[in-house]
């Protein structure tokens, strides 16, 4: 009959358990993502905020100073909603 087969493969002793390319590189993706993913948590809110309150000056800037632009067709469609929204809103006002 053959020997058995050793415990542990020649030199196991010597490279440790750290030594699992495969497994040190998965736990090394895996942390990247988490910390991706906090960072998007943390830093995207603020971000869509930011974006929202442009807008929105943006916006107004160009309901203001509509006269004075070069109308486009699409701008003149954008200017005649807003100023349908305006309309509603201050109609739900309270006398």
């Amino acid at each position: 009959m053959d020997r058995p087969l050793p415990i542990a493969e020649r030199g196991r002793a010597e490279r440790g358990p750290v030594a699992r390319p495969a497994m040190t590189a998965a736990l090394v993706v895996c942390i990247r993502s988490l910390a991706v993913a906090a960072w998007l948590l943390l830093t995207q809110p603020g971000r869509r905020l930011r974006l929202h309150a442009a807008l929105r000056r943006l916006g107004a800037t160009v309901a203001e100073h509509g006269g004075a632009l070069d109308r486009s067709g699409a701008l003149d469609r954008l200017l005649a909603d807003h100023a349908v929204a305006a309309r509603r809103l201050q109609a739900t006002a309270p006398p």
